[in-house]
């Protein structure tokens, strides 16, 4: 019988904690801290102080990022490298907006933008060596997070054009040769 009184809790190692007490709200949100499986329980109260209750389990697992790969060994000064993370456990709630990336050389950091898929493309303007940081948040909450070191070499000295103009030569006449570098 109406109106309807709701009660949410949890079972951890034999004890019971109660999430909500009785109230006439019949949704509760809470973030569980332990990776491990607990027993959560629904009781509904009715207007007589019938009770009724039902209990279902659910596994909190700790996500992990296992590695964090670019996609070179080694990048040059002005050469775009990707980092790609591989996780473990990793809950489908989970989208690029959580994935924060930074870049640290000689104690500057810089933010990165995450790809749509998770990824980060960084293209260094100096040779060095970095830390690429990954953390995963979920709200203001940090899930996970993974540095890895890497070095940038100084870019290679390449022509990238050489320009003659005019481009037939003629007798007499001064031409002009024109080269730029990468």
């Amino acid at each position: 019988t109406a109106p309807y009184q709701y009660q949410f809790s949890y079972w951890l190692n034999g004890t019971n904690t109660v999430i909500a007490d009785y109230s006439d709200n019949n949704t509760v949100s809470h973030q569980f801290v332990n990776p491990t499986t607990y027993t959560l329980v629904a009781k509904v109260k009715d207007a007589t102080g019938k009770v009724v209750s039902q209990s279902k389990s659910v596994t909190v697992a700790q996500m992990h990022v296992l590695q964090l790969n670019p996609d070179k060994e080694t990048a040059q000064v002005g050469q775009s490298v990707t980092f790609t993370p591989k996780t473990t456990n990793e809950s489908s709630a989970f989208t690029s907006e959580n994935y924060f990336y930074t870049v640290t050389k000689d104690g500057k950091t810089q933010s990165l933008t995450t790809n749509s898929d998770k990824t980060v493309t960084w293209t260094p303007t100096e040779a060095g060596d970095y830390t690429v940081k990954l953390e995963v948040k979920y709200g203001d909450k940090l899930i996970y997070t993974k540095s890895v070191n890497y070095t940038v070499a100084e870019g290679e000295l390449k022509i990238s054009s050489l320009k003659l103009n005019p481009e037939n030569g003629y007798l007499g006449i001064y031409g002009t040769l024109e080269a730029e570098v990468e």
